[in-house]
């Protein structure tokens, strides 16, 4: 029997599913869009009847019981192990996405941990529908990923040899 990899990739628009031989050749692929719906400007919303389709369950043979239940992005979605921090921590709510901005903080050269004096900041992602908060959340993002990298930089370099 040949074997295949399946990639699957869930965008905003629709489903793609691409099907790869042995050699990383395109076997076969199907793309299915789905509605979008826009309560506000800059925000899409889903149908999730509509994505997760009684067909596709069935032909993977997946229970719809094991699909993740459907909660409001600011909705409890689980809690944490009680264990971890002495009781059980809701798991909940986003304060919005970047919108696809992405910032590197770097227009006087690049800080710890890469120390780049040359490295020049920039901002990309931005279209007509990129607000105020979008670029706050993506400097936010930003700062957190720097702090992750100088953390990472830091345990890196403590590990014994």
């Amino acid at each position: 029997m040949e074997k295949f990899i399946l990639a699957i990739d869930s965008g905003t628009s629709s489903n793609r599913a691409i099907l790869f031989d042995r050699e990383g050749r395109i076997a076969g692929q199907s793309r299915q869009e789905f509605s979008q719906i826009f309560p506000e400007p800059g925000q899409v919303e889903h149908d999730p009847e509509e994505i997760w389709d009684p067909e596709l369950l069935d032909l993977f043979g997946i229970p719809r019981s094991m699909l993740p239940e459907v909660v409001p992005s600011s909705g409890i979605c689980g809690h944490t192990d009680s264990g971890l921090f002495g009781r059980a921590i809701p798991v909940a709510g986003m304060a919005g996405d970047s919108g696809g901005v992405l910032f590197v903080p770097a227009f006087v050269g690049l800080g710890a941990p890469y120390w780049d004096l040359y490295a020049t900041g920039t901002i990309l992602g931005i279209n007509r529908n990129t607000s105020r908060a979008h670029l706050a959340r993506a400097a936010l993002e930003s700062i957190a990923l720097q702090t992750c990298d100088v953390i990472w930089t830091w345990k890196r370099m403590r590990a014994p040899a």
